[in-house]
């Protein structure tokens, strides 16, 4: 009796006589289950232009393959959330195709190829589910099947070495993208302002930029808005926006850890300033900035923990393996951008048009072979050309006051056949909007693509190179003096000309000037725009060429206008009395030595009008004493070729030591005293002095360098 006392009073959820290991077992199993089943949900209600994406169907046949217990859960669970966000057409044929289709996985025994077509060709028909089947529908359908059975072989791989620990980066990378897929289905969401999914992406891109620094900030925020932007109810207006978080975010975390939530942050808001205002501001804004403070108090320990783990993760990894993954990744990267070029490849639509708006109407009619034989010629032309005139008025609907010609003149059934074309002409034109806006995605995603695709080959480039060896600090040979002398064109108050000047690590100084397009405030938010992105890659470590590409990336991504801004940049090694010039279109640069001075140009086109910009770095030795003079368009203008040689003759005689007064001095000698010329206009002055000699007139801390001084020197007579 005391035995069976002992047994009631026990503390268990089970039935009499359970042992609780097995209680605990059971809720473990059933915990794992409900985890599995709200990954589903939310995986299910991921969508790729507003149909069903692959993410939950290359799931499913993950979870047969590994764990046939929790398949039917996420299968209801996936379809549930399909159901919900696409409609319960998709969630039916989810369910049945689940049902049906992976199951035969079971059958073909150790045959392991055939779970690639399975995962392709499901993918691809949920895709089709809802949709007219045409050529633009089957070729996204396709992208989608292959989206598909490429995550599903990469992720198979990965987790297979995750298992054996032979896991490496790029398996990071992995979780981190597959984080990002399941964001996608949490898009939808809305608690207040808060978006979930940019919620939990702003810690994911937190977390990653702990884990792996400023590579791991950039590769999850661009996962994160790749996949938020297929969806087409992006929230945070573009992929651009969360990369430029993501960088600001690792570069922060490469610091301490508490910084990567500040520099998210900073980076979306320098983002929305500089480049791009997203539409939905309040909502990004306090979502990014909730997952920030959540970030903030998080406890140092967890940190430390999540950095250990990561680091026995990747650790694996040779130093040589590591560029050449990421040139993988770079080709994989490059090869779906080129996935998103599709030709239209459509046959001359016009007879089809034609055919279209006369088969009602002229087929039945007891005049047809007087108009359809005996004036083939007139009917056709007099259809063909009132269908495409409306067209190219906007889809416009015709009268027959429009349509004075034949075949309309002598139809018997005029406002018939009328009727019909106005018909065929709405149709048409509402397909041609549908495709334009399709193209536009397509491209821009190519474009975002390749662009992403170059900077990471370029990173593995760089990090495949042997380091520099270890050396012994050396004191520089060079110490520096920079002045800026600015004027807006006649009439304006705003320089569209922008500069540059920048301290960086190992005793080297970059300065440099940006002309925008044109005048006025415009220009001026295109050079303000290259200048600062060219600030953020430098201090990031990127190399000159490195950043004038990213740069010409970004521009041309952000607008289809013809936007574009000349870059004049100079890097100065005081260690090694050296520079690296890169000049992309902009006005020779003057080096004064002795009483020589050498005219420096270039002949690249501006960044922000071709997909490629070919930067070829000048490298020249200074001396103390050398004087740089840096020189916009508007210095120069006014007296057209000849420009170049006034100001390489009045360098040439002048006696002025100080980069200040020599900057204005070039400016009122070149523009004059009272006119402002026709264009904005800027000098930059670098004078090198030998270390010690005297002091800089710029300190070294945080507070900008140069301003734009006033004018002030007396400029000789020109003549």
């Amino acid at each position: 009796m005391a035995h069976s006392v002992t047994r009631e009073e026990r503390p268990s959820t089970g039935e009499p006589g359970t042992p609780p290991a097995a209680v605990a077992g059971r809720g473990r199993r059933w915990a794992g289950t409900a985890a599995a089943g709200l990954l589903g949900c939310i995986l299910g209600q991921a969508l790729w232009y507003h149909h069903e994406a692959p993410f939950a169907w290359m799931a499913l046949v993950l979870i047969w393959e590994r764990d046939r217990r929790r398949f039917l859960p996420v299968l209801a669970a996936a379809a549930a959330g399909a159901a919900l966000a696409s409609g319960w057409g998709t969630g039916l044929a989810l369910l049945g195709l689940g049902i049906v289709l992976i199951p035969l996985l079971g059958r073909v025994g150790r045959r392991e190829w055939a779970a690639w077509p399975v995962t392709a060709g499901g993918a691809a028909g949920l895709f089709l589910v809802g949709q007219p089947w045409n050529r633009l529908a089957l070729f996204w359908a396709l992208v989608a099947g292959a989206t598909a059975a490429a995550g599903y072989g990469w992720t198979r791989r990965e987790w297979d070495r995750l298992l054996t620990g032979d896991a490496d980066g790029i398996t990071l990378l992995l979780l981190l993208s597959a984080a990002g897929a399941a964001l996608a289905g949490m898009e939808g969401w809305r608690v207040g302002l808060v978006s979930p999914a940019l919620l939990v992406g702003s810690l994911v891109v937190i977390l990653g930029s702990v884990a792996t620094g400023l590579a791991g900030g950039a590769v999850t925020g661009g996962v994160l808005g790749l996949t938020l932007a297929l969806r087409g109810t992006d929230p945070a207006g573009g992929v651009g926006i969360l990369v430029a978080g993501g960088v600001a975010a690792g570069w922060g975390g490469q610091h301490h850890w508490r910084l990567a939530g500040p520099g998210l942050l900073l980076g979306t808001l320098a983002y929305a300033v500089l480049l791009r205002f997203p539409p939905h501001i309040l909502t990004l804004g306090v979502s990014l900035a909730l997952g920030a403070g959540l970030s903030e108090v998080l406890p140092p320990a967890w940190v430390g923990r999540f950095r250990r783990w990561t680091r026995d993760l990747t650790q694996g990894a040779l130093p040589e393996t590591l560029p050449r993954r990421l040139r993988q990744l770079a080709l994989v990267l490059a090869e779906m951008g080129r996935a998103f070029h599709y030709e239209d490849g459509e046959a001359e639509r016009e007879g089809r048009l034609v055919e279209y708006a006369s088969g009602q109407v002229c087929r039945r009619c007891s005049l047809q072979r007087h108009c359809w034989e005996g004036g083939f010629y007139r009917s056709y032309r007099g259809l063909a050309e009132a269908i495409e005139g409306a067209l190219e008025d906007g889809g416009r609907t015709l009268t027959l006051a429009d349509v004075p010609g034949e075949p309309f003149a002598h139809c018997i059934h005029a406002d018939a056949l009328l009727a019909q074309v106005n018909a065929v002409v709405g149709r048409e034109w509402e397909r041609r909007r549908y495709r334009a806006r399709m193209r536009e995605s397509r491209q821009l995603a190519e474009r975002q693509l390749a662009g992403i695709a170059t900077l990471v080959g370029e990173m593995a480039e760089r990090w495949a190179a042997d380091p520099p060896p270890r050396r012994r600090a050396q004191r520089p040979l060079l110490d520096c003096e920079v002045a800026v002398a600015q004027r807006p064109r006649q009439g304006s108050s705003i320089s569209g000309d922008a500069h540059l000047v920048r301290d960086l690590p190992g005793d080297r100084l970059v300065v440099g000037l940006s002309d925008g397009m044109g005048v006025g405030p415009r220009a001026a938010w295109e050079s303000g725009t290259a200048v600062a992105l060219l600030d953020r890659l430098l201090q990031a470590g990127f190399s000159q060429a490195m950043a004038v590409r990213a740069v010409n990336s970004t521009l041309l991504l952000r607008s289809q206008e013809d936007h574009f801004a000349t870059l004049d940049l100079l890097l100065v090694d005081r260690r090694r009395a050296s520079g690296e010039l890169v000049k992309v279109a902009a006005a020779p640069t003057f080096l004064r030595r002795g009483n020589a001075v050498e005219v420096i140009s270039g002949h690249t086109p501006p960044v922000g009008i071709l997909p490629e910009v070919p930067v070829e770095p000048i490298f020249h030795t200074f001396e103390p004493g050398d004087l740089v003079v840096m020189v916009t368009d508007g210095v120069l203008d006014p007296d057209g070729p000849r420009g170049v040689e006034r100001l390489r003759q009045f360098l040439t005689t002048a006696d002025i030591e100080d980069p200040r007064l020599l900057a204005e001095t070039v400016l009122s000698f070149m523009l004059g005293q009272e006119g402002d010329g026709r264009d904005d206009a800027a000098v930059l002055v670098l004078s090198l002095v030998r270390h010690g000699f005297r002091r800089a007139r710029w300190d070294s801390g945080g507070r900008p360098r140069v301003l734009e001084w006033e004018r002030m020197a007396p400029g000789p007579a020109r003549g």
